[in-house]
């Protein structure tokens, strides 16, 4: 079973991908949300936008390996990612 910071850290990133991708989509909508690529299109803008609203949210760029549709487009592997960064700091 996944921490209560796990489902925070999830939350935090459904929100900045609702917002950064401008939809419009009820708490309801957004709280399930498992998997990124399949609610939205995302194309080079959109995910330029997800990025940079990650980066902002959790005051940490991600590695430029990592700017992938297959990591991007994944809940759990940004959760689990922002988990281990997250916890670095605090």
């Amino acid at each position: 079973m996944k921490s209560p910071e796990h489902a925070e850290i999830a939350n935090r990133i459904r929100s900045v991908f609702v917002q950064s991708l401008v939809l419009n989509l009820s708490p309801d909508e957004t709280a399930r949300i498992s998997d990124l690529s399949s609610v939205a299109g995302l194309d080079s803008l959109s995910l330029l936008a997800f990025v940079a609203g990650l980066e902002t949210e959790f005051s940490h760029q991600i590695e430029p390996e990592r700017l992938k549709l297959a990591f991007l487009g994944d809940l759990q592997a940004l959760t689990d990612y922002f988990a281990q960064r997250v916890r670095r700091y605090y």
